[in-house]
């Protein structure tokens, strides 16, 4: 496991490199450049060859004179700047929506969308490709010699054919994009990623450590020297300050942990406890750790289920009061859950020369359920419907989990009960829900005993 972390990219080049390309403006910038080096390009070789509109017969150069280049020119630029501000104001417009309608947590998947950023690189790479070209255009009674460039021109043509492409492209993807069913299919698909990043298909052997074997002392805690969320662990450096200071670490906070100034972020122990030797190693230690002003999918497996959770629950706001969205992300957190439960939790221990060295934060499968059910529980726990879609979500999880997760999840549909008596004002979907959760519960005492197979709910009425 440490030579695979060691062998990836460092994760604060990581970490820079995830927030750059999930804004707008890394695209259009190399597009931009990329217009200026093609306009000098085709300018270029227009001169070289000497090519000249009156040679011209094929139907596939441009064949008009300077007033008909400088047209052209003139027309795919100005209509250009009117489509960027168009794509710009849809673009704002369904990010308000995003926001408003289901959780400011999916907008990075707004702004890092790649289709939508191609579309805004291509209409200004386009815009000022063609206003450079439009500069070297002369007429004959112009001071010196006349010039029009065939391949310049011709080239602008093309891309402005290809900007038409993209804006149908564009308005067929983003009137997707604000649909909950493609939100929510983005959401557990990043979530799934880390899943499969952090979590373990096989569980190692760990020995049965006490304080005695990895740590003497009190140790040193390790304060922050900034405010922000911890976004991710730099491995490298921390393995590198317990190797070259001989420390043990413990890492206090977990990925996705709000650090306040002076907060302890880890405590370290040194063979050399020399106040002037630790502080270094502090340093050191505290170097190691990515910080932002967001939390980021980049190693936070937790964000990556909390983003479904909100647009759950924002569903379930009066405001929005739309519990069909609330199931919708409880199938998806489902799906989650079920590849968290059947794998083993991320390592939390990291070996240097075969002794620990570095102990981590855990997060298992029990915190991700607690993430999952709690809230939307509670906000839920008015509405029937949603209490059993609960239920049997629940119950489908423990079908796919290990059977360790088990007494978690029966805590869950417990709570669930609860809630509901407290909740449901009518008698009827009081027993129906009590009902629910009786027979999951049997149920999952079978799925022991073998029988996987979930009660399939009617998605026409589930009561």
């Amino acid at each position: 496991m440490t030579e695979r972390i060691l062998s990836k990219l460092s994760p604060r080049l990581e970490a820079w490199w995830a927030d750059t390309r999930s804004t707008l403006w890394f695209l259009p910038t190399c597009a931009t450049i990329l217009g200026v080096l093609l306009s000098s390009l085709a300018i270029y070789l227009d001169d070289y060859w000497g090519l000249t509109t009156a040679g011209i017969d094929s139907p596939w150069l441009f064949g008009a004179g300077a007033d008909g280049a400088r047209g052209v020119l003139s027309s795919i630029a100005g209509s250009l700047v009117t489509v960027i501000g168009t794509v710009f104001s849809i673009t704002i417009v369904a990010l308000q929506l995003a926001s408003s309608q289901f959780t400011p947590r999916v907008l990075r998947q707004f702004t890092s969308d790649r289709i939508n950023q191609t579309v805004l690189a291509v209409f200004i790479g386009t815009f000022i490709y063609a206003l450079l070209v439009l500069r070297s255009v002369r007429s004959s009674t112009d001071a010196g010699p006349g010039f029009v460039p065939v391949i310049g021109v011709t080239v602008a043509i093309l891309l402005a054919l290809a900007c038409m492409g993209l804006l149908i492209l564009f308005i067929h993807h983003m009137a997707q994009q604000t649909q909950v069913s493609y939100i929510l299919s983005r959401a557990s698909d990043d979530a799934l990623a880390l899943i499969d990043a952090f979590f373990r298909d096989e569980i190692d052997v760990t020995p049965n450590l006490t304080r005695r074997d990895y740590a003497q002392g009190e140790g040193e805690d390790v304060l922050s020297s900034s405010s922000g969320y911890l976004q991710r662990y730099d491995y490298d450096y921390l393995l590198g300050a317990a190797r070259d200071h001989d420390l043990t670490i413990r890492m206090l906070a977990p990925v996705g942990a709000y650090l306040n100034t002076r907060q302890p972020i880890a405590r370290i122990w040194s063979s050399n406890q020399e106040s002037a030797d630790l502080e270094v190693a502090g340093n050191h230690v505290r170097s190691a750790l990515v910080t932002g002003p967001e939390r980021t999918l980049n190693a936070d497996i937790a964000l990556g289920v909390r983003q479904i959770v909100d647009i759950a629950i924002k569903g379930l706001s009066p405001g929005i009061n739309d519990p069909t969205t609330a199931s919708q992300a409880l199938d998806r957190v489902s799906e989650v859950l079920g590849r968290a439960g059947a794998l083993a939790a991320p390592e939390r221990i990291l070996y240097l020369d075969d002794r620990p060295a570095v102990f981590l934060p855990r997060i298992d499968f029990e915190e991700l359920a607690n993430i999952a059910f709690t809230q939307v529980r509670h906000f839920g726990k008015q509405d029937v419907v949603v209490m059993l879609h609960l239920v049997n979500t629940i119950e489908r999880v423990s079908s796919l989990v290990d059977e360790n997760h088990h007494e978690a999840l029966i805590r869950h549909l417990r709570l669930v009960r609860a809630a509901g008596q407290q909740g449901l004002e009518l008698g009827p979907d009081r027993e129906a829900l009590c009902h629910g959760v009786d027979e999951a519960i049997r149920r999952i005492g079978e799925y022991r005993e073998g029988n996987r197979t979930p009660v399939v709910p009617d998605i026409v009425q589930e009561i």
